[in-house]
């Protein structure tokens, strides 16, 4: 699912189904993309990860690509609450609020 380019990418205010706003701070990789969560928003309104990727001329809008849809199985975290730590092969890390074997949250890696 796809939510269009923000027409604010740095803050992260958003309409319909993607206003689930960013929770804790975004990545930056030496690919000069910008990497984050919200809390709700996305296919399952359980928040998403994404991708947001600067345009190639000033004043036209960033390209966001969602990486993954948390909440579509009970096993997946929903709710992400912390900012993405990205390791040195470009994986990235964090956490979600709820979600889970257990209902309490998980620790996920996503490889964009």
């Amino acid at each position: 699912m796809g939510c269009g380019p923000s027409p604010y990418p740095h803050t992260g205010r958003r309409a319909g189904p993607c206003a689930g706003g960013w929770r804790g701070a975004s990545s930056l990789r030496e690919d000069s993309n910008l990497y984050g969560t919200t809390f709700r928003g996305g296919a399952y309104d359980s928040g998403v990860a994404f991708k947001l990727q600067p345009p190639a001329q000033g004043g036209q809008d960033w390209t966001e690509t969602v990486l993954h849809s948390f909440g579509s199985t009970g096993r997946d975290g929903v709710f992400s609450s912390a900012t993405l730590i990205l390791d040195t092969s470009g994986n990235l890390y964090g956490g979600t609020f709820e979600g889970g074997a257990h209902g309490v949250g998980t620790v996920f890696k996503l490889t964009p």
